[in-house]
Order: C-alpha cells, then sequence, then structure tokens
C-alpha cells in the first residue's frame, strides 16, 4: 500500500506491507506531498508536491515505483488530487489557473491536457469504474 504521512516531519509518501511492516519513505523529504494514486497495473504513483518549478504550490507528479524517480507533469499551477483512468494513460486533477479550481485531463507524459469543468469551483475527481 501507499500512504502519506510526517513521521519524517513533513507529509511524505510511504510504501508498506499491507499489515503495515516493512514501511519506507519513497519521497526525498525536501516538500510537502498529498494525494497518492496507484496506477492501474501498480508500476507507477501519481501524486501532488511542493517545489518543482513553483514552491509552496502543489504539482502533479508520477513516480515509476522501481526507479524512484519523481517527474512533474504540471508547472507553475496549483494542481492536487490526481486520479489515474482505468486504461492507465490517463490522469484526471484539480487545478487552479486564474480565479477558480476546475478538473482536467491529461495523458500521464503530461501531454493532451483537456478542462473538463467550466463552472463554479471543482475538486477532488475519481475516475469510475464501470460495472459490467
Amino acid at each position: 500500500m501507499i500512504f502519506i504521512s510526517s513521521r519524517s516531519g513533513r507529509e511524505q509518501l510511504w510504501r508498506s506491507n499491507i499489515d503495515g511492516s516493512d514501511a519506507e519513505m519513497l519521497t526525498d523529504g525536501r516538500q510537502y506531498v498529498a494525494n497518492p494514486s496507484w496506477s492501474p497495473d501498480g508500476r507507477f504513483v501519481a501524486y501532488a508536491a511542493t517545489g518543482g518549478y513553483e514552491p509552496g504550490s502543489y504539482s502533479i507528479f508520477i513516480m515509476d515505483i522501481a526507479k524512484r524517480q519523481p517527474i512533474q507533469l504540471t508547472h507553475g499551477d496549483r494542481s492536487e488530487s490526481p486520479t489515474w483512468a482505468l486504461d492507465g494513460l490517463h490522469i484526471v486533477f484539480s487545478s487552479k489557473r486564474g480565479a477558480s479550481t476546475q478538473i482536467y485531463s491529461m495523458l500521464a507524459d503530461d501531454t493532451h491536457v483537456k478542462r473538463l469543468t467550466t463552472e463554479g469551483n471543482n475538486t477532488q475527481p475519481v475516475w469510475a469504474h464501470a460495472v459490467e
């Protein structure tokens, strides 16, 4: 499982066995981390973190768990709550780009960003799992 813990001082991304044993910190401790989401194949985690291009404001990152190398997907905005689509290719997230917070989708390589909502403030998107 993955989770956020402040046991190191700041909220960081951690991984452990389902019983909580063998906990290890995956992020480097220099920024605050929130909103982790496993990719459907379990190889990647998307999460929001401060730092990168605009310190103090959250951006979306993904991490290949085997390589432990973070990749920043959004830049210079306030993006949070990433969630993977079942296809493992798309991520939906909220972002404040201007006066309001809206829902966006993008490919996991940070291309094809598309705004999905336009009115009010919209946060915490989650992909639906189809029921057959």
